[in-house]
């Protein structure tokens, strides 16, 4: 299963979901979406707005790879879970953010194997379409690792004001 996630940002994330459920039909997995704030009707692929934290984790324990926004907590939940993960971060020109951190955050993690960065949504069908989970979750750091590597970028972007 393909589980994608926007988290619970009070503003939709319209692009992420119905790029997902339009690539559903091509995919020969099965497609789970937590919408949250986003107005699109999901055509194709299973789907619920909003869950709890442990529900949350399930699904990701569930799934083969995760598709998320650039969110901290989500990227990190996968990670610590030995889960794959693309990453389609909101992003200013679109009207989806304030600012750019997401996409900051998931291009300061695009250099580990297990972290995939959609920088264009067009892309994103490739990337899933390439993506090797039994590779990638051989290479796959301790949550030890990621949490100290997390914790660090986190502080020099809080630094540098851009938090």
């Amino acid at each position: 299963m393909i589980f994608v996630t926007v988290g619970t940002h009070d503003e939709g994330f319209h692009r992420l979901v119905k790029a997902m459920d339009e690539l559903t039909t091509s995919l020969d997995e099965k497609v789970m979406i937590q919408y949250g704030a986003t107005e699109y009707d999901c055509k194709n692929a299973s789907s619920f707005q909003f869950c709890s934290y442990e529900e949350m984790v399930k699904y990701i324990e569930q799934s083969d790879c995760v598709v998320c926004h650039g969110g901290a907590g989500t990227i990190l939940d996968c990670l610590r879970l030995e889960k794959p993960v693309i990453v389609v971060p909101r992003q200013k020109q679109y009207g989806e953010v304030i600012d750019d951190h997401e996409f900051e955050l998931a291009s300061a993690l695009s250099n580990r194997e297990d972290v995939l960065l959609v920088r264009e949504i067009s892309k994103l069908e490739t990337t899933i379409s390439q993506l090797d989970i039994a590779e990638i979750e051989e290479s796959i750091g301790t949550s030890a690792d990621l949490s100290r590597y997390l914790s660090k970028y986190l502080n020099e972007l809080s630094r540098s004001g851009g938090l």
